[in-house]
């Protein structure tokens, strides 16, 4: 075993974790055992600038705990999320321009050639490394097009795989920003590419007993702009005024089990828009914050969702704390809280089950799911939450969720998101109000 004095820290910058000579040796001859991939003494700043936010969200202490932990899962996800992190992926449509023309113009012709005269239709094709998949559709554009109508009188097809899980989840997804099919022949593109500009948002309120805040909630809906093209109200099983209320205006009313992953994820059944947000009943948006979402989204085909930033009605020293706080873990590392006003790509949210059927920590768990399918984006400002349940015993509040969270944390770390029990420690002393 080396001394104490054998391994070298090494600080690429001050606001990086430290990452010793001994950590890098182990963590770059995983990465080469399993992926292939080579990472010399030039990309250590990369790995550490990849790797330090897993490592801080999911509560390692270093790079050695970390390293422990990839070489003794026995399953397959810390790996991926590993490949997900080191990976390089950037492609673009007819990237290598001169080569697709040959294949269209050498290749594919000899190939035909070749099989017809075996009286063969079978043609198979294989990218390896298809990154986001530009590759393997743009050539899926070009057989149809040399094949014509014969296209669908030919077998086989095209199989593209790549390590990282991550890129071939974006390209199952087929949606790409303009700027990565601007190389494109505009006939191709015309024929093949369509608008997905994002143009509407469905709202889910998850309510259990909200008489007291509902009424402003759906009076704040009415002044947005753009208006929501749903808005589906999600109840608990209300024992007071909450239907009645919710009765006297245009929304879906949907009945549910209590706990609000379980009522979003019920709520998340019935739209239909481009976008959902999820919106408590004691929250408020301002007039833009619907077009501030779709804006987001539209601007990048691999942001799959986000959160506002919350500010509270009181300005009281201790709750601008707090805000400052989770704007700042929702901006810096994505984990954003349901205060925050969640949103996300409808269509993603119900292929990947990216809402959790949890009682609790529903947004904490969400959060992590958008990250592992995509980018997420924070929009600072756009929301304004009441404060009542900070009225009092803000400290001691202020640490209870602290610690449900960190429990939360290690016991997914653990491969367990079960929150029953922390749903009775969160609500053990809590008025039964809808938050």
């Amino acid at each position: 075993m080396k001394g104490p004095n054998s391994q070298k820290p090494v600080v690429i910058e001050s606001s990086m974790m430290n990452m010793t000579d001994r950590e890098f040796r182990q963590l770059r001859e995983l990465v080469y055992e399993r992926l292939g991939i080579n990472l010399t003494e030039k990309k250590r700043s990369m790995l550490i600038g990849r790797l330090q936010k897993l490592l801080r969200t999911s509560g390692f202490k270093n790079f050695q705990d970390y390293y422990e932990y990839l070489v003794n899962d026995s399953g397959m996800k810390a790996m991926t999320e590993l490949i997900n992190r080191v990976t390089t992926n950037y492609s673009f449509f007819y990237r290598g321009k001169s080569h697709f023309e040959y294949f269209v113009q050498a290749v594919l012709p000899e190939i035909v050639r070749s099989l017809k005269k075996r009286n063969s239709r079978d043609l198979r094709i294989w990218t390896a490394g298809c990154s986001t998949g530009e590759e393997p559709y743009m050539l899926t554009m070009l057989m149809r097009e040399f094949f014509g109508n014969e296209y669908g009188q030919w077998d086989g097809g095209i199989l593209a795989t790549d390590i990282s899980e991550k890129v071939l989840t974006f390209a199952l997804q087929g949606i790409y920003p303009e700027d990565r099919t601007k190389e494109v022949p505009i006939q191709l593109r015309n024929k093949y590419f369509k608008n997905n500009e994002l143009k509407t948002v469905s709202i889910i309120i998850p309510t259990l007993n909200a008489e007291k805040f509902i009424k402003g909630c759906l009076e704040n809906i009415k002044t947005l702009k753009p208006l929501p093209l749903e808005v589906v109200v999600v109840d608990g099983g209300s024992i007071d005024a909450t239907l009645d209320i919710v009765s006297l205006y245009d929304v879906k009313v949907v009945k549910s089990s209590a706990g609000r992953g379980i009522q979003i994820e019920r709520g998340l059944r019935n739209v239909s828009g481009d976008v959902t947000a999820i919106l408590h009943s004691d929250t408020c948006l301002s007039s833009g914050a619907l077009g501030m979402m779709l804006e987001s989204l539209n601007g990048s085909s691999e942001t799959v969702g986000g959160a506002l930033g919350q500010h509270f009605m009181d300005n009281r020293f201790g709750l601008t704390v707090i805000e400052i706080l989770n704007d700042m873990r929702a901006g810096l590392f994505g984990i954003s809280f349901g205060d925050q006003v969640q949103f996300f790509r409808t269509d993603a949210a119900k292929k990947y089950s990216l809402v959790p059927e949890i009682p609790l920590m529903e947004d904490v768990e969400l959060s992590i799911r958008l990250l592992g399918v995509g980018k997420t984006a924070f929009l600072w400002g756009g929301v304004v939450v009441d404060n009542y349940k900070w009225n009092s015993g803000t400290f001691m509040r202020f640490i209870k969720v602290i610690y449900l969270l960190i429990l939360f944390m290690l016991r997914r770390f653990r491969s367990s998101v079960e929150t029953k029990d922390l749903y009775q420690m969160y609500y053990k002393d809590a008025v039964k109000i809808n938050e």
